[in-house]
């Protein structure tokens, strides 16, 4: 499938790396956009609507990761 879907919340991209979804690429110079592939949208309103949940650790990590790789952008 690898359809892409382009987030702006580095805390949804957290959450989407935590449950796995691929994380294509980061893009943007000052203002970063996370690019996924394959995320249903009802994820995206399970996260806003706090109907899904995620390990603590998990969601740490990856928003670890993703300031990391920023980081290395720079």
């Amino acid at each position: 499938m690898n359809k892409e879907i382009q987030v702006n919340d580095i805390h949804l991209a957290s959450f989407l790396m935590a449950k796995d979804f691929r994380l294509r690429r980061i893009e943007g110079e000052r203002r970063k956009t996370f690019i996924f592939v394959d995320v249903p949208p009802e994820k995206i309103t399970e996260f806003y609507s706090d109907q899904d949940t995620v390990s603590a650790r998990r969601l740490l990590d990856a928003l670890r990761n993703l300031k990391g790789f920023i980081a290395q952008s720079i």
